[in-house]
Order: C-alpha cells, then structure tokens, then sequence
C-alpha cells in the first residue's frame, strides 16, 4: 500500500498556499473561456480543414481539465497527493 505525500503547510507555507489558491481560481477562470470557446467552435464550424485543429483544441482542453481537477483535489486534501488519474485518451 502506496502511502500519500503529504506537503507541511509552514507560516511562509499558509502564504504559499493562499497565492496559489487565489492563481488556481484566476486559471479556473480562464479555463472556462477556453472549454467554451472549444465547444462552440466544435458546434458551429462544418469545414474540413478546421475540424482537424478542432480536435486538437479537444485535445488540449481535455488535458488542461483534467490537470485542472487534480489541482482541485490537491488543493482541498490540503497539500496530500491525489491517486493518479490517466489522462484521456
């Protein structure tokens, strides 16, 4: 049985954490323009040429969300290290 990294918040660690909280929600934030932005592009754009550039926008945003989601549960364990989740494929 695996056991969890767990990261020590120190006084300088508390401040750590709360900047990297705050920069998490600004890429949340961010995050959201580019997963819509994908998905309406997806919706409304019909041209071969642009549906192979489409999907690798998918691609992408498929990645970044799930970085995203482990961040999450990093940040809320309060520093422990997730399990691994593969990235889709």
């Amino acid at each position: 049985m695996s056991e969890k990294q767990h990261y020590p918040l120190t006084p300088s660690g508390v401040e750590n954490a709360s900047a990297v909280r705050k920069e998490f929600h600004a890429l949340s934030n961010a995050l959201e323009v580019i997963v819509q932005s994908s998905y309406l592009l997806s919706t409304s754009c019909k041209e071969e040429n642009s549906k192979k550039w489409i999907s690798l926008l998918n691609e992408g945003v498929d990645r970044a969300v799930v970085s995203q989601r482990t961040l999450r549960q990093i940040l809320a364990l309060g520093g422990e290290q997730p399990p691994v989740n593969p990235v889709p494929k």
